[in-house]
């Protein structure tokens, strides 16, 4: 029987009908090994984001999140924006670009995601 546990609690609030905001809080009992639960590393992680919708087909993204926090593991910061068109009924195309740090290198890199509701 594993000893090791996680729990994460959201926070989703609509102050407005274009805007969508949401807050996660995790935590894990296992600093040093990540799982299925905790895909993080440290004892906590805490991710902030926010969805515009400025048309019907047209929503932006950002999104900010922290890790490692607790336990031996490195503090980790990164930062996500994005694009979310949608081109026909239920067909999006959503570009984003993302900065990462992890305390010892700094990254940026992006996606072209494209995705499709059934």
């Amino acid at each position: 029987m594993a000893e090791e546990w996680a729990a994460k609690l959201r926070l989703e609030l609509t102050p407005t009908d274009n805007l969508s905001l949401y807050a996660l809080a995790a935590y894990s009992s296992n600093a040093t090994c990540p799982n299925f639960y905790s895909t993080f590393e440290g004892n906590f992680g805490v991710w902030l984001g926010s969805t515009y919708e400025f048309t019907p087909q047209v929503s932006g993204l950002l999104q900010f999140a922290v890790d490692g926090i607790g336990g031996d593991a490195q503090e980790r910061h990164s930062v996500m924006v994005g694009l979310e068109f949608e081109l026909v009924p239920n067909l999006y195309i959503k570009p984003e670009a993302a900065y990462f740090d992890n305390g010892y290198s700094r990254e940026f890199g992006g996606i072209l995601r494209f995705q499709t509701v059934f």
